[in-house]
């Protein structure tokens, strides 16, 4: 099932690019169609894990729409995606106007995530040439940006790498420098040191640094490696802490908070917590916050250390441009505040030398005119 939604998903690809007259992309070899089970091992397995039955072949109905709607509940648009972008090609071939993919119904619009050929060959995640299938189509259908957005339409669209601790090296200060501000939708992949688990996170919020939590529940946690899951924030009432979705704190030794990056729980116990040295991470398996599912590979481990870490800002062009000019405008903000708590503080600092030269020949006066009284 999960071989045949993955090759129809390329053909909607492959009919988008006839449709739209732009260069093809490629299409499955037999060869390829038959090995990409290997790489979609994961997806694989997590069907297999939400059976109510150990399963060898086949696989219950209500297992499978469980299955959907709990892990991948964008998969149902890969057929309608797929029929619509069929049906367009026929009347194009015909000289007759149908209507264009996705105008009008975007919500039914099935596409991978794209990404460029540059960042393609530099990303920790999705470089094709580690995948077991022959290297025969683009970066867009590597198993795991397949699977991403199989759980959400958020998820696809086009992506730019906003961080990378292989390019960027690990350093906070600069995971900070290009997160803070920006205002479009970003999504965070995690690959720990130990059992070599992938897991990350999605939000639609604007990043800021802050001593408090901040966001809304458009934001998600998940994993994709040994298997995939998707760990949605809860539903019914409000409890404390339930609004504890997104912490970016970069000043830490200041508040005497804690400095890095987290999701979910709360100030002392963390859901999903980066610190800013990458090391004795944090990564729990309930809050208050979201769904109750284990995110590292060892269900009994809660710490880790970051092995690979990238940050992907999604969107198109419009969306990303606008993004980074509200980043730019939020480092300027801040930049500015800092500069004239720079001056503030010099002028109070030559107040301070100034009242304390005067107090001093205050005093020295006074004890003058109090010897002279006294000699007299």
């Amino acid at each position: 099932i999960v071989n045949v939604l993955y090759g129809i998903a390329a053909e909607c690809a492959k009919l988008t690019s006839l449709i739209q007259e732009q260069d093809s992309i490629g299409r499955f070899s037999e060869h390829q169609h038959k090995n990409s089970c290997l790489d979609l091992r994961m997806m694989i397995d997590s069907l297999k894990n939400s059976s109510s039955e150990n399963i060898t072949k086949h696989i219950h109905l209500d297992d499978f729409v469980r299955w959907v709607g709990s892990t991948f509940p964008n998969i149902p648009n890969i057929i309608k995606s797929f029929v619509r972008l069929a049906l367009s090609r026929v009347m194009k071939r015909r000289d007759k106007e149908l209507f264009l993919p996705y105008v009008g119904c975007p919500s039914t619009a099935f596409r991978t995530p794209a990404i460029s050929k540059d960042e393609e060959k530099s990303s920790l995640f999705f470089d094709i040439r580690n995948l077991t299938s022959p290297p025969l189509l683009p970066l867009s259908f590597s198993p795991i940006l397949f699977s991403l957005a199989c759980m959400s339409p958020k998820l696809t669209g086009k992506w730019n790498r906003i961080y990378s601790s292989e390019a960027d090296g690990f350093s906070f200060n600069r995971l900070h420098v290009c997160l803070k501000g920006y205002s479009g939708p970003t999504i965070i992949l995690i690959r720990d040191a130990d059992g070599g688990g992938i897991f990350g996170a999605y939000t639609s919020s604007q990043w800021k640094d802050s001593t408090k939590f901040f966001g809304t529940n458009d934001c998600f946690l998940f994993t994709l490696h040994p298997t995939v899951k998707l760990i949605r924030p809860r539903k019914g009432p409000s409890i404390k802490d339930q609004q504890n979705y997104m912490y970016l704190n970069h000043s830490g030794f200041r508040n005497k908070q804690p400095r890095g990056m987290g999701f979910g729980g709360n100030l002392s116990s963390f859901r999903l917590f980066i610190t800013e040295s990458f090391e004795n991470c944090t990564a729990n398996s309930w809050d208050s916050v979201f769904e109750p599912q284990n995110l590292l590979s060892q269900e009994w481990e809660t710490k880790f250390d970051v092995r690979d870490l990238e940050v992907w800002a999604i969107g198109d062009d419009a969306v990303f441009v606008k993004a980074i000019e509200e980043r730019a405008k939020q480092r300027d903000i801040s930049e500015a505040t800092t500069r004239n708590a720079a001056l503030v503080d010099k002028k109070q600092f030559i107040d301070d030398i100034q009242n304390s030269i005067t107090g001093s020949k205050i005093f020295h006066h006074r004890e003058e005119a109090q010897g002279r009284h006294e000699f007299s």
